[in-house]
């Protein structure tokens, strides 16, 4: 069987920037192997923006599209992906940490038996729920090929009943950036916690009552905490004293990072700057800045590509993962206990460990072979 139709499913479509950049790494990948590709998207029009023939300064062939966000687009989605030969999965779409309908809503993409698919670069939270658990792995023990990008990904498939697990890196490390002059300012990436599905929901029970079966989408209207803003506030100035670096704050979805950067800024004891940044700008604007603390994973990939210190809010399994890689490049702090001393030590550390850079870059990027071994794979099943 030739495949010649690729559908590539994962959260692509939001306005968020991490999801952007791993579709358009494996875009790439599957535009170079002479693949026409579907992109199954919560917004078909961003998407065909991005990264179709209505893209800035992209010369590529057409991407097809098909919008899946709503049940009633559930019709659409199975005619379009019955004109596809194969599917990839990528992306942390793994997880109950932000809303118990992600696992339904992205499994059933593979609900169709006849079509091959793999998971290339996936990402794999909490699921701490049984069923939850029984129906990932009632979902990708029929993929060809499971590859995560971390090791701890990887241990929780296992642990869950799979054994066609392999462990690659997120695509987006594959994206060639050139060297930037960094500035006089440490780069913040801030996000509002995850609200279903982790240690946050305890502190409130109408998280977990009610909140925990609203798609995160449905919860970026919600009002921020002023406790946690506080603590952030407190621990920019923090960093900001000790570097003497002034902060900057780059946005990595917009409608939900903004708000928030906004209201940390307005407690600041010092100036301080906003980026809402493109696609084909964010890893150059965060990796212009000497320091960079993250909450977003794709802050921490951005990070890593330019070879700047880094903290990174350990809000998610998956940023102490990243952290660790190599032998440990980043520091790590706990976004529920910011307190000075702990924050302080964290920037002292990011920059002892910062030659630590190229080795976990480099071992990252030798692992995305994986990652080409599985489309290869797929593509030639």
């Amino acid at each position: 069987m030739t495949i010649k139709r690729v559908a590539l499913a994962g959260w692509f479509g939001s306005d968020n920037l991490g999801d952007e950049l791993i579709a358009k790494a494996l875009l790439e990948q599957l535009l170079t192997r002479d693949v026409e590709p579907l992109v199954v998207s919560v917004d078909a029009e961003r998407t065909r923006q991005l990264h179709g023939v209505d893209a800035p300064n992209v010369n590529v062939p057409k991407i097809n599209v098909v919008e899946h966000r709503r049940l009633r687009q559930q019709k659409d989605l199975i005619k379009a992906l019955g004109d596809t030969d194969a599917m990839l999965l990528s992306g942390g779409i793994v997880q109950a940490e932000t809303s118990r309908w992600n696992l339904p809503f992205h499994l059933s993409r593979t609900w169709k038996e006849a079509r091959p698919f793999s998971a290339v670069g996936m990402g794999v939270g909490r699921v701490d729920s049984r069923l939850g658990q029984l129906m990932v792995r009632a979902s990708l023990r029929r993929s060809e090929q499971n590859v995560v990008r971390d090791i701890s990904s990887a241990d929780r498939l296992r642990r869950w009943g799979l054994d066609n697990v392999s462990v690659g890196a997120d695509p987006a490390f594959g994206l060639g950036v050139e060297a930037v002059e960094s500035d006089d300012t440490f780069c913040v990436v801030l996000r509002r916690p995850n609200q279903a599905g982790s240690s946050w929901v305890g502190r409130k029970l109408r998280h977990r009552v009610f909140k925990g079966w609203r798609t995160a989408a449905g919860r970026s209207s919600s009002k921020l905490d002023k406790d946690f803003v506080k603590s952030c506030a407190s621990a920019v100035n923090s960093i900001a004293e000790t570097t003497g670096l002034q902060p900057r704050f780059v946005a990595l979805q917009a409608s939900r990072d903004e708000p928030l950067h906004r209201a940390v800024a307005e407690q600041l004891d010092t100036d301080s700057s906003q980026v809402v940044p493109s696609l084909e700008s964010v890893l150059d604007e965060i990796g212009r800045s000497k320091l960079v603390v993250s909450m977003r994973y794709h802050g921490a990939v951005a990070a890593l590509l330019h070879h700047r210190p880094a903290v990174l809010l350990d809000y998610s399994p998956k940023m102490i993962s990243l952290a660790c890689e190599g032998g440990g490049w980043a520091s790590t702090l706990d976004p529920l206990h910011l307190d000075e001393a702990m924050v302080k030590f964290a920037v002292d550390d990011a920059f002892t460990h910062a030659p630590g850079t190229a080795e976990a870059l480099g071992d990252l990027q030798t692992r995305l072979k994986v990652n080409a071994e599985a489309i290869d794979r797929l593509l030639g099943s």
